[in-house]
């Protein structure tokens, strides 16, 4: 664990109507956890016991004149060991102070060089000149730098081995108001980066240990912070590790789609949903392909409600299904609907049955197949059949919500690519944005 020296020191226990004085370690650990700690020492023996056997909580009084109130759950060594109530540790140093600069890490992206012009960076030493990668783009008043370092080669190798957490990343956030921002500004920047970085990683980024100075040197606004962070894994995505410039573009794009009232409520749900059906160690891919294609329902509807659609029933029915749903938004927004027969075989076979005709109806009906107890979708080899529905799905959740904040860059197709750096342009480029 590392020691958070500037939430550390001397603090006043209050307990009841009585006060305590003690000392405080504030403690962060990132490896199979993410997580942090606060460390009480030096309360008497009776106190400390009484605090842990019963679970209680109790309010500490910080040398920094913050409360804060923690829940004891083990004593060890004499030293109570406790987590906040609230997921947060702050550090804030005079009354209102405005925010002109942000240094934070990020815990599990997978960022590492950009195709933008001037943006990675070259380190020298006295034996080789070494290339790191860097990327810039805007949020609101906010200009956002995120650098690789000589430790994010390392982070990913551990990752790639544990599965675990590490600290992959530096960012810095610059405000264009001379001025800079207050706190809850701050904040909110801060989840839309949080955001942002979580649908390019298909998976939540941690923002760790976040320093505002309200000039070059004075730390004025400290925060540790549980925000949410996946354990990492080998996982697809739209977003190629190569190709950082294209936060630039989606970035402002994607926080606009949560700014606008209308849309704020869709995309806030689809991007849950994306990120729990991209994490397919956790949920697993049959659960992915029903979150993904819940996801595609109300985005579908979303598209419907937006341009007024008429869409017609292909089956028996005499309603339109979930597949004419999603098939008429993605007509509308210029999504392919077909797949070639080499990239999804078992697509192509069970398409060649005649039990579906398109990506749309497949992707609905292998869903309702998961959900209903009677599966009636046979295949040779089943568990590859899964796999390509599961890929089929987030695929096309990806695109949809691609092209409804109106995207037209470079992307990963997740079906095609083989290697890292291997990007094409989204379906729909060129044409206009819905």
């Amino acid at each position: 664990m590392n020691l958070i020296e500037e939430l550390s020191g001397d603090a006043e226990v209050l307990f009841g109507d009585e006060s305590y004085n003690a000392s405080v370690r504030v403690s962060a650990r990132i490896d199979q956890v993410y997580d942090f700690h606060i460390l009480v020492d030096g309360l008497p023996e009776f106190l400390a016991f009484r605090l842990a056997a019963e679970d209680s909580s109790f309010v500490a009084r910080l040398g920094f004149e913050r409360e804060v109130e923690l829940r004891a759950y083990k004593l060890k060594g004499g030293v109570l060991w406790c987590k906040p109530i609230k997921a947060e540790i702050e550090l804030i140093t005079g009354n209102s102070p405005s925010i002109v600069k942000v240094h934070a890490n990020l815990v599990n992206f997978k960022f590492q060089l950009s195709q933008g012009a001037g943006e990675n960076y070259s380190v020298r030493d006295s034996r080789s000149v070494a290339r790191y990668g860097s990327t810039k783009f805007s949020l609101r008043s906010a200009s956002i730098e995120i650098r690789c370092t000589e430790q994010t080669k390392l982070a990913r190798e551990k990752l790639n081995q544990d599965g675990g957490f590490a600290i992959t990343h530096n960012i810095v956030i610059n405000f264009n108001n001379a001025k800079g921002v207050q706190i809850d500004e701050l904040k909110r920047i801060l989840l839309d980066i949080h955001r942002v970085l979580a649908f390019a990683n298909g998976a939540w980024v941690g923002i760790h240990l976040v320093r505002g100075f309200n000039n070059e040197i004075n730390l004025s606004y400290l925060s540790l912070t549980n925000s949410l962070c996946t354990r990492h894994q080998g996982r697809f995505g739209w977003f190629d590790a190569h190709h950082g410039h294209v936060l630039a573009s989606v970035g402002p794009k994607l926080v606009g789609a949560f700014d606008n009232s209308n849309s704020a409520d869709t995309f806030d749900r689809a991007l849950y949903w994306y990120i729990r059906a991209n994490n397919s160690a956790g949920v697993g891919i049959d659960t992915g392909i029903i979150l993904a294609t819940t996801a595609l329902e109300l985005l579908a509807k979303f598209v419907k409600q937006k341009n007024t659609l008429k869409i017609q029933s292909t089956g028996e029915h005499k309603h339109p299904s979930l597949g004419d749903k999603i098939r008429a938004a993605a007509l509308h927004l210029k999504i392919p609907t077909l797949i070639g027969e080499s990239t999804c075989p078992e697509f192509w076979a069970i398409k060649t049955d005649g039990l579906w005709s398109d990506i749309p109806e497949a992707i609905a009906k292998y869903r309702n197949d998961l959900v209903h107890p009677k599966a009636r979708i046979k295949s040779q080899n089943q568990h590859a059949l899964t796999i390509e529905m599961w890929r089929l799905s987030v695929w096309y959740l990806e695109l949809f919500m691609l092209r409804l904040i109106g995207y037209q860059n470079v992307y990963s197709n997740r079906l095609t690519a083989k290697w890292l750096g291997e990007v094409e342009h989204v379906p729909w480029a060129g044409s206009k944005s819905s």
